[in-house]
């Protein structure tokens, strides 16, 4: 076996332990009293071999700027600023193990096979990543329709004990359920090629689209079932060119402004008393009292009427913290759930600028080789990924494999192939 297949080896099972995280978690093979099923493990080792293998993808320009963001965050730890703990203490690099080894490995991934010389190991990968993530979408459906009680909102809620030995059947966890806004404009866009070039509606792609909805609600984390809904909706309005989409935009947002908030409040109290599940029906019925009746920005989470209104909150106390220490921030662990916010207060601009301009390069150097007619597709996912960052906590390998990795990989396959010729033709028409 050749290094270079051994390299692809690696890169599978990084796929793999990055959306089954519940395989290291239940399962154990040690040596030298290492679990080898440790995805840490076999992101060094790709490093390593990469290093040995393929150098210049080590060291590209966004990759340097990987390890500076990196660099910046231990030097500070190092000199006693930085707290890296996670939440609950349970971890010192929580951060480096959360954040940075899932971006680290999500850029060398399309740094590396975005090359042409590897353009088949990508599809590859690509194909493998997609089959993960729908069988788990599926096991996760078939186990919470099974076991109602392990998701919140339900009349009887398991126990931890009994949620952790269900959980190694193939349940899904925060991390891949809150990722799953970031697929669907890709979703859409692949049914919208088969669906031109076969002129029928292709079921399989259809289907895909389904089960990620249906995984997505049934799993009750609220923000991202929201948000997957809104770029579901923006996607199937999504046209050729970005400017037509663009204004298309700016319609609905003019729309959006313009129609009394009533009435949108009202739309959220109907959707609130025809879900079944509690914790969504509260959540929709405090979205449909902010329309109504205004959010108040408490400075306590106990001050807050709603649960929402304690969210917002959180708003508050990162900007207070961000003010103390602008530069470098306060160096202490706040509250994670706001991600961007939390970032200002906890590290400063010089934590969050080398995050942004990462994102920013990878953003550039995509859409060089990206047509006009699949930008728009692209760049929904991308803000997808921002958005979330707005209202939750992004964390862990999926969450960053999907935008940085995942999706540019595929949309790069993609317009490789003659049905987007022919997509072209007909999206022209409409």
């Amino acid at each position: 076996m050749g290094i270079r297949h051994f390299e692809l080896i690696i890169a599978y099972i990084i796929i793999l332990f990055a959306f089954a995280n519940f395989i290291p978690e239940y399962y154990a093979f040690r040596i030298a009293g290492q679990n080898i099923l440790n995805i840490r493990v076999w992101v060094f080792l790709f490093f390593l071999v990469s290093i040995l293998l393929d150098s210049s993808s080590m060291f590209t320009p966004t990759m340097r700027w990987v390890y500076i963001y990196i660099g910046i965050y231990l030097l500070l730890e190092f000199l006693g600023h930085y707290d890296l703990w996670g939440l609950g203490r349970r971890s010192r690099f929580a951060w480096l193990r959360d954040q940075h080894l899932p971006l680290a490995i999500s850029v060398l991934f399309i740094e590396k096979y975005s090359n042409p010389s590897r353009r088949n190991d990508l599809k590859k990968l690509i194909n493998f990543s997609y089959l993960v993530i729908f069988t788990l979408c599926i096991t996760s459906i078939i186990i919470i329709y099974r076991n109602p009680g392990i998701v919140r909102g339900t009349e009887e809620q398991i126990s931890y004990e009994q949620l952790y030995q269900i959980r190694k059947f193939g349940l899904g966890d925060y991390g891949l359920f809150s990722s799953l806004p970031f697929l669907i404009p890709l979703l859409v866009f692949q049914y919208k090629i088969k669906l031109a070039k076969t002129g029928s509606i292709p079921l399989i792609n259809l289907l895909s689209i389904i089960i990620v909805i249906l995984c997505s609600y049934i799993a009750v984390i609220v923000a991202p079932f929201l948000l997957l809904i809104v770029f579901l909706f923006l996607a199937i309005l999504g046209r050729r060119r970005l400017k037509s989409n663009i204004v298309i935009l700016c319609i609905l947002l003019a729309m959006f402004i313009v129609t009394p908030k009533k009435i949108i409040g009202n739309i959220f109290y109907g959707f609130s008393d025809i879900v079944p599940n509690r914790e969504l029906s509260t959540k929709l019925n405090e979205i449909g009292i902010g329309f109504t009746e205004g959010f108040e920005l408490v400075t306590y989470d106990y001050e807050a009427t709603t649960g929402i209104e304690g969210r917002a909150s959180r708003i508050k106390y990162n900007l207070l913290d961000f003010i103390k220490s602008p530069i470098i921030g306060t160096g202490k662990q706040g509250n994670a759930h706001l991600f961007w916010l939390n970032i200002l207060a906890q590290f400063g601009l010089v934590g969050l600028l080398p995050l942004i301009f990462i994102i920013w390069l990878q953003i550039k150097k995509n859409t060089k080789f990206l047509s006009e007619d699949i930008l728009f597709t692209y760049y929904l996912s991308i803000a997808s990924f921002v958005m979330l960052g707005l209202m939750k906590a992004l964390g862990g390998y999926e969450m960053y494999l999907i935008p940085f990795f995942i999706i540019p990989g595929k949309i790069l396959l993609l317009q490789t192939q003659d049905s987007t010729v022919k997509y072209l033709g007909v999206q022209n028409k409409l």
